[in-house]
């Protein structure tokens, strides 16, 4: 289909045993159908759908306006993935299955690359992943540190991260003790990377580091947000808390943004 200068391909492909992820390829219509082009793998946090939303549809249009094309694709949980009742089951067990729904939409995300690069009309030397929005950003993250078939990765980590005193927003287990979203960074390395809505506060000393080492200062770029990201809470939004390195006891102290509430911190020796 033709929309707003748009020719649109609607597709599926396999991800793991018996999961076809529903996709759509995107191109400009002035180019010619069968035109080797390098591609884009878009997440967006609400699924293929919101790629009509103006903010990422802009973020497309500057991918096509680049000669490439784009794979914007519903990664689990999202999009036609619907079934809401399955999809809670599955993230209040992610920890026994040890499979986050992030590292899901890693997977799909990797299984996208593996059905472009089968195409003719691909450019196999030019693969970036995208993720736009929240969750959608930190499975692109992910993606790209596990991939290496992905020569650039662009990120929106608008989120809470352990360098400023704050666990991910994502619930991942055991990822605070085994590393952080500066860890995933530094793993992209030396390939091109840039991070969106980055929290003032945070250091980003790893990925600096690892970039620096590698000899490709320039590849990675940095884009702070505006406006520092605070400590959240829980669930109910009544209390927040904080994980500091090392092992220790557990105190309730007064939380730093919800007056009178409590928040718990790990305390290091």
């Amino acid at each position: 289909s033709n929309i707003n200068g748009w020719r649109i391909e609607r597709l599926w492909f396999s991800s793991d045993p018996e999961i076809r992820i529903p996709a759509l390829l995107i191109r400009k219509k002035d180019i010619a159908a069968k035109k080797r082009l390098p591609a884009t793998v878009m997440l967006l946090e609400g699924g293929k759908s919101s790629i009509f939303n103006p903010k990422y549809r802009d973020r497309c249009e500057k991918e096509l306006s680049r000669g490439r094309q784009v794979l914007v694709i519903d990664q689990r949980w999202c999009g036609e993935w619907t079934d809401n009742t399955f999809i809670q089951a599955w993230k209040n067990k992610a920890c026994v299955y040890a499979r986050p729904e992030y590292g899901l939409a890693a997977d799909d995300a990797r299984h996208a690359a593996a059905y472009l690069l089968r195409r003719p009309d691909v450019d196999s030397g030019s693969l970036r992943v995208m993720g736009l929005g929240n969750s959608a950003g930190f499975s692109a993250l992910i993606t790209a540190a596990l991939d290496k078939r992905f020569s650039e990765a662009v990120c929106d980590l608008g989120f809470k991260d352990k360098e400023n005193g704050s666990i991910p927003r994502f619930y991942i287990p055991g990822l605070e003790f085994e590393g952080n979203v500066e860890d995933w960074a530094a793993l992209v390395a030396p390939r091109k990377l840039t991070l969106l809505n980055v929290n003032p506060a945070t250091k980003l000393k790893t990925e600096k580091n690892a970039y620096k080492l590698a000899g490709e200062v320039k590849a990675l770029r940095l884009k702070k947000s505006s406006v520092p990201i605070v400590n959240g809470g829980f669930e109910n939004g009544t209390a927040g808390w904080k994980l500091l390195c090392g092992k220790g006891g557990i105190e309730t102290v007064k939380n730093p943004v919800l007056s009178g509430n409590g928040a718990l911190v790990l305390k290091p020796k």
